[in-house]
């Protein structure tokens, strides 16, 4: 069994998730989030709100210090998300391995595709009002 250090502070202030309408509470909770949803991530995580927010709230300013840069000079996905993931510690190189080829993978899709697969996960969720909402947006964009 592994034992594991919690990193940064556990926040009272939810960080909502760009296009997934996850909260997360805690880096540990941002990570299983980007693990368990790499294939529907997009550019959209990389800003600076989540960024303020494991600075600010998780008081994990080292990390959010090396996040910047790749948000302001449109650094590649994976290596945003491999990133978050190596400095937390919670999952062993091959699982960080497996988010980073899918994060690649999913690099090939257009953007109408991973938001359309984005909504469909919401929908399988039951998170049926974000679902609406993120259809009608596609449909507006696609017109």
């Amino acid at each position: 069994m592994k034992a594991s250090l919690c990193v940064g502070e556990y926040c009272e202030n939810a960080y909502n998730v760009e296009g997934l309408d996850i909260r997360v509470y805690s880096m540990e909770e941002l990570c299983y989030c980007l693990k368990e949803n790499a294939f529907l991530l997009d550019l959209s995580i990389m800003n600076d709100k989540l960024v303020d927010w494991i600075g600010e709230e998780c008081k994990v300013w080292e990390l959010a210090k090396q996040l910047y840069p790749m948000v302001h000079k449109q650094g590649s996905l994976s290596v945003f998300v491999v990133t978050i993931l190596q400095y937390v510690g919670m999952y062993n190189p091959e699982e960080i391995l497996q988010v980073e080829q899918v994060l690649k993978q999913g690099a090939g899709l257009s953007n109408l595709e991973k938001r359309k697969s984005q909504i469909d996960y919401m929908v399988g969720k039951k998170k049926y009002a974000a679902a609406i909402r993120g259809y009608d947006m596609l449909l507006e964009t696609w017109n």
